[in-house]
């Protein structure tokens, strides 16, 4: 793949004109802070992504496994009392910068991201976007 890829959303409530700059740009964030194959809570999530809530988060891995979003592997494994971790594998032969790759996310407003690098902060861990 060459270029960034198009995430295409659907759904009975979406409106293109009002959902589709903001759904791209929640699961390119989703995909950047799990890129790294590291297992995370959603709580662990929801900090590193504020503004994205745990319902949003758990809907991208939901887009993150169709085919149109490129088939990645989601995996999920219980860790006590109805907690949850979650580890997200691109699928093989992936072209991660087609897809705003793990370098690169888009900011809390919703905008795309598209030639933005963002780094996860040590301090806090949260996902950082710089133009």
């Amino acid at each position: 793949m060459t270029g960034q890829m198009e995430l295409l959303f659907d759904g009975p409530a979406y409106d293109a004109d009002r959902d589709q700059a903001r759904l791209t740009g929640q699961c390119r964030r989703v995909f950047a802070a799990m890129a790294d194959q590291r297992w995370y809570t959603i709580s662990e999530l929801e900090r590193m992504l504020p503004g994205d809530s745990s319902n949003s988060i758990t809907a991208q891995f939901r887009h993150l496994r169709k085919d149109r979003f490129g088939a990645h592997t989601v995996n999920r494994r219980h860790i006590s009392n109805g907690l949850f971790e979650y580890q997200l594998i691109p699928a093989e032969g992936f072209d991660i910068s087609s897809f705003g790759g793990a370098g690169s996310a888009s900011a809390s407003n919703g905008t795309s991201g598209v030639g933005s690098a963002a780094a996860r902060t040590p301090e806090s861990g949260r996902i950082v976007v710089s133009d």
